[in-house]
């Protein structure tokens, strides 16, 4: 089931933090194992560009289970190098997929803004997100 896109820079999430907590919570909340979260950094232009022409640093969150979530990043190969490292604890499962303990969820959303504020090169980013 699918949730509507929300943006950070309003009223009610005034930060992409808010997103990221926002989503996370309800993803952990509904516990569908088929479900994941996409947060997208919103280009200069607006989300109407996104749809356009895509190519936006994005993360991706599913859910596995009561104890894990998998974590999926779509990181431009050029600035990948600078990108905030990976946590060790949080296991390789395949290339480019990690294994997430939930009790990691807090520190999931700084390492998800830390890497895209970086990929963005903006520390004023906004971001969207949405539950598939």
């Amino acid at each position: 089931m699918w949730t509507r896109k929300i943006s950070s820079g309003t009223p009610e999430h005034p930060a992409p933090k808010d997103i990221f907590r926002a989503l996370l919570a309800r993803l952990v909340e509904r516990g569908d194992e088929s479900s994941w979260v996409h947060f997208e950094i919103i280009a200069e232009g607006g989300w109407f560009r996104n749809l356009l022409y895509g190519k936006q640093p994005w993360v991706e969150v599913a859910f596995v289970n009561q104890t894990s979530l998998q974590l999926n990043t779509g990181v431009p190969k050029a600035k990948r190098g600078e990108v905030t490292t990976i946590p060790d604890k949080w296991r390789e499962e395949a290339k480019g997929l990690w294994n997430v303990p939930l009790a990691d969820v807090e520190e999931l959303i700084v390492w998800t803004d830390k890497c895209l504020t970086v990929a963005s090169g903006e520390p004023n980013y906004q971001v969207s997100g949405w539950i598939e």
